[in-house]
C-alpha cells in the first residue's frame, strides 16, 4: 500500500475529503508540502492507499481534488497518474 497526498484548494474541501476517507482509511488534513504547492499554501489529505482507490472515493463522493501523489521508495513525491 502507498503513502498518498491529495491536495486541495481550501481546509473546508480537504475536511470533507478526509470525513469521506476515514470510512475505509485513516486519513489525516495536513498544510501541504512546500514542494507540492501550487499556488501559496493549501492543505492536503495523506493516506495509506492506492491512488485509484482514493481516486475513485472521492470522485463517488464528488469531492473536487487539484492533484494526487504517491510517495516513492526514495521519500520523495510523485503525481500519480491518472
Amino acid at each position: 500500500m502507498s503513502q498518498i497526498c491529495v491536495t486541495f484548494r481550501s481546509i473546508t474541501a480537504a475536511q470533507n475529503a478526509a470525513r469521506a476517507l476515514e470510512a475505509g482509511l485513516p486519513a489525516q488534513v495536513l498544510r501541504t508540502p512546500r514542494a507540492l504547492q501550487e499556488q501559496g499554501c493549501g492543505y492536503c489529505v495523506r493516506a495509506p492507499a492506492e491512488p485509484e482507490t482514493i481516486r475513485q472515493l472521492l470522485t463517488a463522493e464528488r469531492i473536487a481534488f487539484r492533484r494526487l501523489y504517491r510517495r516513492g521508495a526514495d521519500g520523495a513525491w510523485q503525481e500519480a497518474e491518472p
